[in-house]
């Protein structure tokens, strides 16, 4: 018994040798050599960034493995005064990290750089060099490059969300009632509201820590500071470009009811709250032409900017033409489009019944709704 124990921990210590011998032997043959030089960008290239898809290449010369297979590549951005230790931003290079070239986005370099403690539209340096490795054994190259950068303006972290709140405003001084905008894409918002006298707070979240901005002028700021308003009770269009950090202002000026048949406006439609306009008792008359009565329609905005300037928005239809609607006609008939001010094109039309009657128009601007819409309902 005793030399059969024997035997079995010789076979087992020879075993463990060998296994150890081939986990050494396999370790070793993924060493890499590091990354001896650094081509593109230049050391101190300056680089301004122009729209969040223009791209930057970075490129380096190639590392070696020790099996001559394939070699792992990863870029690491720094401060200019950091050693890589504790990188602010690491991203493997080109095809999953095969390549010997990273190609950044503006919007991924606009976000290094905010790490890196550089202020939207400031200038300020950062750091690069590359790790080479198999997965393991990474070596970080001895060599490095600095370029300086000019942020865009906008900001590196889009809001999903945005609301409006406060004195001035039609939800009042209760977060929880704050009104939504309507996200029109990334990091984009528009709201059709009023505004009173009284001030006013934009948030990104009605619960917990919010993060408070302000509007400045043209522009978006982080701001906890309340902004304020005077000139009375009017109606308001508001767009909200956080990837650019612009902010247009507007009054509406007001919303006319035009029919082309006829070459003039039927009413004027006044705000009713709550992102809607109203009008009730518009009288319908059909144009006779001597194909058939003419009933086509589409509304202007009428909007004015804080410096004065004014301009129209014009609403219609998504269809060139139209037939006229009827019970069965689905929703989406209703929906609001910005069309050009020809007098024809994307024009709705009226229903049948409408004609000789007297029809409440109401337009709906409301963010929680899929699609601005608008509905004609016949007395």
């Amino acid at each position: 018994m005793k030399q059969n124990l024997l035997i079995f921990l010789s076979l087992l210590g020879i075993m463990s040798f060998f296994i150890s011998c081939k986990k050494d032997h396999s370790l070793s043959s993924l060493q890499v050599t590091e990354v001896k030089n650094l081509y593109a960008p230049s050391e101190n290239k300056f680089i301004k960034m122009t729209s969040p898809n223009s791209t930057l290449t970075f490129e380096w010369e190639q590392a070696k493995a020790e099996d001559g297979g394939m070699v792992l590549y990863e870029v690491l951005f720094d401060r200019e005064a950091g050693d890589f230790s504790n990188p602010v931003y690491v991203m493997p290079s080109d095809n999953n990290g095969m390549y010997n070239v990273l190609t950044l986005k503006h919007a991924d370099l606009n976000r290094i750089a905010s790490l890196a403690g550089i202020e939207p539209e400031a200038v300020g340096k950062i750091k690069w060099t590359v790790a080479s490795s198999k997965g393991v054994n990474q070596k970080i190259a001895a060599v490095s490059r600095v370029f300086d950068v000019q942020r865009l303006p906008g900001f590196t972290d889009l809001p999903p969300e945005l609301y409006l709140y406060g004195s001035a405003t039609e939800a009042g001084d209760n977060i929880a009632k704050a009104i939504p905008f309507k996200q029109t894409a990334d990091g984009k918002f528009e709201i059709f509201t009023s505004l009173k006298n009284g001030e006013y707070k934009l948030v990104d979240r009605t619960t917990g820590t919010p993060v408070s901005y302000a509007i400045e002028g043209n522009k978006i700021i982080k701001s906890n500071n309340a902004a304020s308003v005077s000139g009375g009770n009017n109606a308001f269009r508001i767009t909200l470009d956080f990837t650019n950090a612009s902010a247009t202002v507007q009054t509406v000026q007001s919303i006319g009811l035009w029919f082309p048949p006829f070459g003039r406006f039927l009413t004027e439609i006044p705000y009713a709250g709550n992102g809607i306009w109203k009008k009730e008792n518009v009288s319908i008359i059909f144009k006779q032409e001597s194909w058939g009565r003419d009933e086509r329609y589409k509304f202007r905005m009428k909007l004015r900017d804080l410096a004065g300037n004014e301009s129209d928005l014009w609403f219609g239809s998504s269809n060139r033409d139209n037939q006229r609607p009827n019970s069965g006609t689905p929703a989406s008939y209703w929906y609001l489009y910005e069309v050009s001010n020809h007098d024809w094109d994307n024009s709705f039309k009226f229903d049948g019944n409408a004609d000789m009657k007297n029809v409440d128009v109401i337009l709906d601007f409301r963010a929680a709704i899929p699609q601005y819409t608008h509905s004609i309902i016949v007395k």
